[in-house]
């Protein structure tokens, strides 16, 4: 009940918003470690593996209210495996999560910088069943960048993920915990846009346009 809630105020919102946004993008992570913790009957221990350059593509929706700074949405993406030489430690995943973003109103030469927070759910891409018994799977990310005017930014962000493979026949589990920081692109293609005009002094509308 309190997912649907949510979902429609959020749907509300960007129906009603000023203007709206959708950034295809790519994406890029430097090699990092990847904590196993296994847990069985109750014990627990912990290995850690070190893995090579992973990548991610998607697109994000973004949308702001009244010239506000603040912009909220959401995306979804495709986060291929992590590999340890030919071991997979982890599946490719979909990631599917939700967005604030703070943008600076003040440009200089046409570049805005900006910060933003993600977080959201992991989607194992693979039909294993261990993977899905008890999908406890997240991720939150953390993010600055600089976006261009004429519609392309680039960000340098930070990435936490969890997954949980699970085995409840034999009271075994296994989760899989890896923070990555990492770089991106995008290109950005204005939805809607209804423009609030607020008079300078001295000035018409067609004078601001």
């Amino acid at each position: 009940m309190k997912i649907r809630a949510t979902l429609l105020t959020c749907a509300l919102f960007l129906v009603n918003a000023n203007s709206s946004e959708i950034h295809p993008f790519l994406r890029g992570f430097l090699p990092a470690d990847v904590n196993v913790s296994r847990v069985l009957d109750g014990g627990n221990s912990k290995t850690e593996y070190s893995t090579g350059f992973t990548g991610e593509v998607g697109a994000e929706f973004l949308a702001e209210k009244e010239s506000s700074p603040f912009y909220f949405g959401g995306g979804i993406g495709f986060m291929n495996a992590q590999r340890k030489d030919k071991l997979k430690l982890t599946p490719s995943t979909i990631p599917i999560w939700g967005a604030l973003s703070l943008r600076s109103t003040k440009s200089f030469k046409d570049i805005a910088p900006y910060g933003t927070l993600r977080a959201g759910w992991l989607l194992p891409a693979t039909t294993a069943s261990a993977w899905w018994e008890k999908p406890k799977n997240f991720m939150v990310d953390a993010g600055v960048g600089f976006h261009y005017a004429p519609g392309v930014g680039l960000e340098f962000s930070y990435t936490f993920t969890s997954l949980e493979k699970s085995f409840e026949k034999k009271d075994l589990s296994y989760r899989f915990s890896s923070g990555r920081f990492g770089a991106s692109c995008y290109w950005s293609f204005e939805i809607t846009h209804k423009h609030n005009y607020v008079p300078n002094e001295g000035t018409t509308p067609e004078d601001e346009e």
